[in-house]
């Protein structure tokens, strides 16, 4: 690995990063993406429409979550990456 390489990478480890929000590397053509036979969204909603109590593990900045209003009676979310823990 070159020292370019290698300044370019620190660089990148620096920029801010909060949420889900990976536009900022989707964006330069970086990742490479396929549609899944099956959607998240889909096979959750009626379990969570249903559902009196619920734990979102790894809620990230909590983007998807929010879209799914209105919540059970007990909600709870977790999320373990630092700068998303107050999002």
């Amino acid at each position: 690995m070159t020292i370019d390489l290698l300044d370019f990478y620190l660089s990148e480890s620096e920029k801010p990063f909060s949420g889900w929000d990976f536009s900022y590397i989707t964006d330069t053509g970086r990742i490479h993406t396929e549609l899944l036979p099956w959607c998240y969204t889909s096979e959750i909603l009626p379990l969570f429409k249903s559902a009196r109590s619920l734990l979102d593990m790894g809620t990230g900045g909590g983007e998807f979550l929010e879209k799914l209003q209105p919540f059970p009676e007990q909600l709870a979310a977790t999320e373990g990456y630092p700068p998303n823990v107050p999002i």
